[in-house]
């Protein structure tokens, strides 16, 4: 695909500052930013487009389309602010909340588009997460490359095993979301995660009635469409079942 990185950048940028992110350190960064066609990506076939984050660099197929390299310049965004003292969350969580943000910026409705992506149970769950922890926190995490953030945000809900566990469990469905062998050890981890979401969602409800923060009814209207919404989204997943208790 012909290209301007010029304009694929400054559309970027225009986009994105309707969001909640910090765009300093990206800008910052931009002359170094290199976006160029690879021979051998496009030969492999494999990948449309791929980000290197020591060369700051992304190189794309001849297949690319621009929604690849929107995909690929927010984890620039994500990646331009390194700092050591944040825990890496893995493939599974990146990749999912890479893919929101996306298609929540450059195409009009998520669900129209979804279907499109290879990590849609990751968007899926994912999408649940960020109801929980807030979209401009999770936004603003993302592009400080804050993770220890959104860590500490967890901690209101789950103790440290279980920050970890969903991380884990995340990345082997972005590992095995295809393959037929691990088919019902993903499916048990959605599930898992899903019960996570819905424990995380009435905990931070309960706690906003207790406060008067908001009324009974309002709390369990809340927790009734969350638990409505996020399951009907996971049965469009092809081969989910949802467990039985």
């Amino acid at each position: 695909m012909p290209f301007n990185q010029e304009y694929i950048i400054n559309k970027f940028i225009t986009k994105i500052q309707h969001g909640n992110f910090d765009l300093t350190y990206f800008k910052r960064n931009l002359g170094k930013l290199n976006i160029k066609e690879n021979n051998l990506l496009t030969f492999l076939n494999q990948s449309t487009a791929l980000y290197f984050v020591n060369s700051h660099k992304i190189i794309i197929s001849q297949y690319a389309q621009e929604l690849d390299i929107y995909h690929e310049l927010f984890h620039a965004l994500n990646c331009t602010l390194s700092n050591k003292n944040n825990p890496k969350l893995g493939t599974g969580f990146e990749e999912g909340y890479t893919e929101i943000l996306t298609y929540r910026y450059f195409k009009s409705n998520l669900e129209d588009y979804i279907g499109d992506s290879p990590y849609v149970p990751l968007i899926y769950l994912v999408k649940y997460l960020e109801k929980i922890i807030g979209k401009n926190k999770m936004e603003l995490y993302y592009s400080k490359n804050y993770t220890s953030c959104l860590i500490e945000d967890l901690r209101t809900y789950l103790n440290s095993k279980e920050i970890k566990d969903l991380f884990k469990d995340l990345n082997f469905i972005a590992y095995f979301i295809d393959n037929i062998v691990f088919k019902n050890l993903v499916n048990i981890k959605i599930n898992k995660i899903r019960d996570l979401l819905i424990y995380m969602a009435r905990e931070k409800w309960l706690k906003a009635y207790q406060k008067g923060e908001i009324s009974e009814k309002v709390y369990l209207l809340k927790i009734k469409h969350f638990i409505k919404s996020l399951t009907k989204d996971l049965k469009h997943l092809d081969n989910y079942q949802l467990l039985k208790k």
